[in-house]
């Protein structure tokens, strides 16, 4: 019993980025799904609705946030800068807060706020791989040496 609870609590745990990894994975295929339908598919229907919002340019501010929506879905789907595309995406979401929940409210309240808290947390529990060095002259010298 202590050890599953530690896998629970201990932020290193097994378990813990396993969860943290679904996470990170079903909000990002939700990205890629709210940024290709409404805003590619059906994106007269999507501009309307960002002009009844107030937002200025709306045809290209669609696209514009579909490519934000996508492009960050897929990057944590993939993993990828994890933490950036989490703050991208707090901010897209803060967005639409501030437009579609101040003017239609309903789950425009409520999708936003919860998707950042999910996303925030992500960027706060996100191990970041460090990228890779190349092995430099010296290493192959050493190897080459036989050091």
């Amino acid at each position: 019993m202590a050890r599953a609870h530690g896998l629970l609590v201990e932020p290193s745990g097994r378990l813990w980025a396993r969860l943290l990894t679904g996470l990170r994975v079903l909000i990002g295929v939700q990205f890629v799904v709210v940024g290709l339908v409404p805003k590619f598919v059906f994106q007269d229907a999507t501009a309307a609705s960002f002009d009844r919002w107030g937002v200025p340019a709306a045809d290209l501010i669609v696209c514009a946030v579909g490519l934000v929506e996508v492009v960050g879905g897929m990057a944590l789907v993939a993993g990828w800068r994890t933490r950036l595309t989490a703050f991208v995406l707090t901010v897209d979401m803060a967005g639409a807060l501030g437009t579609a929940g101040r003017v239609d409210g309903g789950i425009h309240l409520v999708a936003p706020p919860l998707l950042a808290a999910l996303l925030i947390l992500i960027a706060v529990a996100a191990e970041e791989t460090p990228p890779r060095r190349p092995n430099g002259g010296a290493a192959r010298a050493r190897v080459a040496s036989g050091v």
